[in-house]
């Protein structure tokens, strides 16, 4: 049985024709920040597109390259993939496969007599065991994997039974022939409402659109 997402992905608009007639190029991580591994990646909500095209704005002006929202899109994917060559790392099932994973992974480290790498590995993010396991081939029969970010909303405070989180849910297509239908995202007040609230949300100065 096939399943169908729709994925969000910022980029800079001069990028727009490459990915319309050649598709998309794979991330690749020399020093592992990818934390789904390589692949091309997608936010299931715009609101994290339009981030990261304002929080790459921000890093393009502290490296002396001064663009402006309009020089961005967001672009909108249907990516569909069979449900066999799926993996969902926040679901049930998901999490029982990374413990199964990382405990295999483990177990291949100990035979090999690389105890050194499992302990560095135990002092870091979930994020650099995923980047293990990719590297050493746990994720090759998957096509697409998600993932979530969870984080607390500070404001409601610290009492145990704040319930509120914010989900940032992430798609990384590692087999493109997944993404099927590529357009442009053209909600233009949306996105502009959205790059508002960012940028107060995360006290950014900004200079030049959407600021009115």
């Amino acid at each position: 049985m096939n399943k169908i997402y729709i994925g969000f992905h910022g980029t800079l608009k001069e990028n727009k024709e490459s990915i319309e007639n050649n598709g998309f190029k794979k991330s690749i991580s020399t020093d592992k920040q990818h934390w789904l591994g390589e692949g091309v990646y997608f936010f299931e909500d715009e609101y994290y597109a339009v981030e990261w095209n304002v929080l790459d704005i921000k890093k393009k002006r502290k490296e002396g390259i001064n663009l402006k929202p309009s020089d961005y899109i967001i672009l909108k994917a249907f990516i569909m993939c069979n449900s066999n060559k799926m993996l969902d790392m926040s679901s049930p099932e998901g999490i029982v496969l990374y413990k199964y994973f990382k405990d295999k992974l483990k177990e291949k480290y100990i035979k090999e007599g690389n105890q050194s790498e499992i302990n560095k590995l135990n002092g870091r993010s979930t994020k650099f065991w995923m980047n293990a396991l990719a590297d050493n081939g746990f994720f090759d029969e998957f096509d697409v994997l998600l993932a979530s970010y969870v984080r607390t909303i500070q404001e409601l405070g610290k009492n145990d039974d704040d319930f509120i989180k914010n989900h940032q849910r992430q798609i990384c297509v590692r087999e493109t022939k997944c993404i099927y239908s590529v357009r442009e995202y053209n909600d233009i007040d949306r996105v502009k409402d959205l790059y508002r609230i960012i940028i107060k949300n995360r006290k950014i100065e900004m200079i030049g659109e959407y600021n009115e």
